[in-house]
């Protein structure tokens, strides 16, 4: 569980905010690791890019990957539409400004970033490994992709690029299910539950 985001509070206003604010914006949010799987969403980046000249990607994140991430942006010729700018505290602050949140995890568990967008009402695209499945609920309350598939990955940006409508109905559906069942009220109830059953056993 997580606690309600203040989204009323005054959004950053900084070079990421800016950067956002500029057109349709993908952000992902995680350390620059290999089981991230970033190189494969940089490439899907790409080619969603190559057909819309306002997409960017930001990628919120600091580690190990991070020069060879920097090495394919720039061989791929999107410096000018891919932001690497490191760690960033309370990096969900910058999810209303951004249009689709992206997971290209090849292994994961369940990332709090991801409720996080969930909570912020921005659709969601993510590889269905680990425990994401069982929270979205493909074409319901996002999109769910095989890992390491770019092209998939690719399609799906695409999807919620040109079916905007049904994309924000998607995202709103998530935005009540997390409230529902991953805030930090719902979690303090399920381990009272079981505290209660645990107490009362014979």
């Amino acid at each position: 569980g997580i606690p309600e985001l203040d989204l009323r509070a005054p959004l950053p206003q900084d070079a990421v905010a800016e950067f956002c604010a500029g057109g349709f914006t993908v952000v992902s949010i995680g350390r620059l690791s290999r089981e991230k799987g970033y190189g494969k969403l940089v490439r899907a980046f790409a080619g969603l890019s190559g057909r819309h000249p306002d997409a960017r990607l930001l990628i919120l994140g600091e580690g190990p990957e991070r020069a060879s991430l920097e090495a394919l942006v720039r061989g791929l010729g999107l410096a000018e539409r891919v932001m690497l700018p490191g760690y960033r505290g309370e990096a969900w602050r910058y999810l209303p400004r951004c249009r689709v949140f992206a997971i290209s995890s090849l292994t994961e568990g369940l990332p709090v970033t991801l409720l996080e967008a969930m909570q912020a009402c921005i659709p969601v695209v993510a590889t269905g490994v680990g425990g994401i499945p069982g929270v979205i609920r493909h074409g319901q309350s996002g999109v769910l992709v095989p890992p390491g598939d770019a092209p998939a990955l690719e399609a799906a940006l695409e999807e919620t690029y040109t079916r905007e409508s049904w994309a924000r109905d998607m995202a709103g559906r998530a935005r009540r299910m997390v409230q529902e069942w991953y805030s930090a009220q719902a979690m303090a109830g399920a381990y009272e539950a079981v505290y209660h059953e645990v107490t009362s056993a014979p």
